[in-house]
């Protein structure tokens, strides 16, 4: 799909629930084939009945070992719930797209014929249409063959070109001369197909596909965007090329277009990036980190302590028999010692003594894990800025931040009030003062009358001190510091509020795609581009072309049909049309036309085959036929490849 211009597009990524995994229900009617269309990276298979594929799933399986060297976790297809966490791990039965390791395909078809529902006393008992890749060598198809018919027991088998029976799906491939381009995973193919059968010795293939239009995709957005190499992981940017790339009539004018700011503000496509773990602040993960050590040291001595309980039964138990011996019961003594297995009271007196020695090093363990849980809690609780960090618990910073700015400006009002009881003090006439020199002039008369002072013996006395004293007014220590203290506070942590806040602003800004999303698309006419030396697809279309005289080249040219999941770019037909258009002589006639769905058209023409052919062997293999001439032996249709067995 091609977006509009300022739209916003989100990562959908990708995820299977290994529970919703379905599997049909059993089946035992031996008369219905099994279509499979074995994909270098989508596989797709069901019943000949079903109007649609039962089951697709990515063609691979992914092998890891367990806990144990010798346990082995194996998952395939849709029990990969994510392709990118098990990336390096995923195994394939292919080799560009041919089949060579037939162990793994071997598992591929035992997940296919479960979720299938096939049942069968150790074969599944029914015939099978499977597709294959262009000009595949016969010791491939031999040992398909031989592991369908002998291992699977399937009852006949039949072999289509996957581009062909897509073909035949659209077009009534009788007796037809068309073109055929196809791209896939890997590789590019340009098939000429002359009265309805391939002329195999002048098709062509190109080693690029769709895996790599993606790595140059992911290549291209990490040199542009290397912060953010991590979030734009393989299956991404497949889903980038896929969703929002397509390909241009004439890149050369492409180009020139994309040069110019205005239209490259239009077209571009922002991409929303993925929340980064990395924004989390530094302080609640130093925070987390301390309660999961406390966590872990707590078990420690949670397991010490039940140790020292079991030791110090065993020591209870020596110490009772310790006591006859204190008590001059030896024959008791001797009899029990005896019971336990000591041959002496030496040999008793050392066991005890290396018991007592076990369960005071026990108790000193313990000691030692708990003084470390207590560190690890001040240590929790000093994190960021003192104690207010360790009160600050579960609220956000933002609203930590007002209630010590509420605690600031409470002091500093507090402040502000003695400053102007002070100023007050200094003037003469103010209330303030005249009830100060009050007070001073009664103490002053009562100690002109030669009275005993008695000044201070009463509480009432130290209130009036508090009245007259200077001293009340000044700011304590404890509260200076108090203050220095949240100002400290507030300078260190609302820097960080305010770099926090820049770096989810920055994680809220999105990733423009512009002129990536025709560049991609064009390594498959422009390889070099990649620094691959290959001809492009309109230059091996040109060079096929050529190999037939003018009469067979206008026949091919009415029928370039085009298929394969990686030409489903928007504008892949007019592209195709243009190239041509320049190749072939002035008022020549052409016609292109596009596959219907180019994902499973080869599926539904393997259907097709299947349908026709499932009364008749014309296009299978039988088991008569796999015993008499050899398992690299191919029944030819219109749709399979040429029979080159000896």
């Amino acid at each position: 799909m091609i977006m509009e211009a300022d739209s916003v597009y989100q990562f959908q990524d990708y995820y299977i629930d290994r529970e919703k995994d379905v599997f049909l229900p059993n089946c035992s009617n031996t008369d219905v084939p099994i279509v499979i269309d074995n994909g270098s990276w989508r596989c797709r298979a069901g019943w000949s009945n079903s109007e649609q594929p039962d089951l697709i799933f990515p063609n691979c399986i992914v092998k890891h070992k367990g806990r144990k060297d010798t346990q082995e976790i194996q998952w395939i297809g849709n029990e990969i719930s994510n392709i990118e966490t098990s990336r390096f791990q995923l195994r394939s039965q292919f080799d560009r797209n041919i089949v060579v390791n037939f162990e793994i395909q071997e598992h591929i078809f035992d997940y296919i014929f479960s979720h299938l529902g096939v049942t069968g006393d150790g074969a599944i008992g029914c015939p099978v249409v499977m597709t294959e890749p262009v000009c595949n060598p016969p010791h491939c198809r031999q040992l398909m063959s031989e592991m369908l018919l002998e291992c699977y027991g399937a009852t006949k088998i039949c072999y289509g070109i996957d581009s062909l029976t897509s073909l035949q799906h659209n077009i009534n491939t009788a007796n037809i001369d068309a073109l055929v381009i196809s791209s896939g995973f890997q590789t590019t193919h340009v098939i000429p197909v002359l009265g309805g059968t391939i002329d195999s010795p002048m098709t062509k293939r190109i080693n690029m596909g769709g895996l790599h239009c993606a790595i140059y995709l992911q290549k291209l957005l990490h040199l542009r965007h290397p912060a953010l190499a991590i979030g734009l992981t393989l299956s991404r940017c497949e889903e980038l090329l896929h969703n929002l790339c397509h390909v241009t009539g004439n890149y050369q004018e492409g180009l020139q277009q994309w040069a110019d700011d205005r239209f490259a503000r239009e077209n571009n496509v922002s991409v929303q990036l993925p929340a980064l773990d990395a924004l989390a602040p530094v302080a609640e993960k130093k925070e987390k980190k301390c309660q999961n050590m406390k966590r872990l040291l707590e078990h420690h001595s949670k397991r010490r302590q039940e140790k020292l309980v079991l030791e110090q039964r065993k020591l209870s138990k020596l110490q009772t028999v310790q006591h006859l011996l204190d008590n001059d019961d030896l024959v008791t003594f001797k009899r029990e010692i005896e019971g336990l297995g000591y041959q002496s009271a030496d040999e008793f007196s050392a066991v005890l003594n290396k018991q007592i020695e076990i369960v005071q090093n026990i108790q000193d363990k313990i000691m030692q894990l708990e003084s470390k849980i207590n560190s690890t809690d001040e240590g929790g609780q000093s994190t960021g800025s003192g104690k207010h960090h360790s009160a600050r618990g579960g609220v956000p910073l933002d609203e930590w931040l007002q209630q010590v700015r509420n605690e600031r400006d409470n002091i500093l009002d507090r402040r502000t009030k003695r400053q102007k009881v002070k100023t007050e003090m200094s003037k003469r006439r103010s209330r303030a003062s005249q009830e100060r020199m009050r007070i001073l002039t009664q103490l002053a008369a009562g100690k002109a009358t030669g009275k005993f002072d008695t000044f201070g013996q009463n509480d009432d006395d130290w209130n009036i001190y508090r009245k007259v004293s200077r001293d009340r007014d000044s700011d304590s220590e404890q509260e200076l510091d108090k203050l220095a203290e949240l100002e400290s506070i507030l300078n260190k942590n609302t820097q960080r509020l305010k770099t926090i806040d820049s770096k989810q602003t920055q994680s809220m800004k999105y990733m423009p795609l512009g002129l990536e999303r025709i560049r991609v698309p064009e390594i498959l006419f422009q390889p070099s581009m990649m620094g691959v030396d290959h001809a492009g697809i309109s230059e091996v279309v040109e060079s096929v072309l050529q190999c037939y005289p003018p009469d067979i080249q206008n026949r091919l040219v009415q029928n370039v049909f085009i298929t394969g999941g990686n030409l489903s770019f928007p504008g892949m037909a007019e592209r195709i049309r243009h190239d041509l258009q320049a190749a072939r002589p002035f008022q020549s006639t052409f016609n292109v036309t596009s596959a219907g769905d180019r994902l499973l058209d080869s599926w539904y023409g393997a259907n097709n085959i299947a349908k026709l052919a499932a009364d008749n062997n014309d296009c299978f293999i039988t088991r008569q036929d796999y015993a008499e001439k050899g398992g690299d032996y191919l029944k030819e249709h219109s749709c399979s490849n040429l029979n080159f067995s000896v």
